[in-house]
């Protein structure tokens, strides 16, 4: 999946990307994800690090925040993968949330809503692949 614009400014000092700040991020329901809005580009990322196991945690929540505002507010919405502190690769929502359709979720146990571990392609892995624990 090809990416569609080059994220690799998103921390610089002089990006124009701006981050929701935590308590904005956990009031919207997207925490541990973080959010940040280019309102020049009218564009929207998630950013997603790199779990201890190696794959992307991605709040479902935050697929259906940038599909709703991708219909409306903004031109276009990504979900970045980051390792540590570089962004690795980006994909638009559309062709992640038909990546990750069909797809059962991981239920967190910190209480932050359902998920899915992403690998570095944006493909789904399966339950356990990356350190989540499988439900018996």
């Amino acid at each position: 999946m090809p990416m569609t614009r080059n994220l690799s400014d998103l921390f610089a000092e002089d990006s124009p990307w701006e981050f929701l700040s935590p308590k904005q991020t956990k009031a919207l329901g997207l925490f541990p994800n973080r959010v940040a809005q280019d309102m020049s580009a009218r564009e929207v990322a998630v950013v997603t690090v790199r779990g201890d196991g190696g794959g992307y945690a991605t709040n479902c929540a935050c697929l259906d925040y940038l599909a709703k505002i991708r219909s409306g507010r903004c031109h276009q919405a990504y979900v970045v993968q980051v390792d540590d502190g570089v962004v690795v690769r980006s994909e638009t929502v559309g062709n992640v949330a038909r990546s990750v359709s069909g797809h059962d979720a991981n239920q967190s146990a910190q209480g932050w809503g359902d998920y899915w571990w992403l690998r570095d392609d944006f493909s789904v892995s399966p339950i356990g692949e990356f350190g989540g624990m499988e439900v018996i």
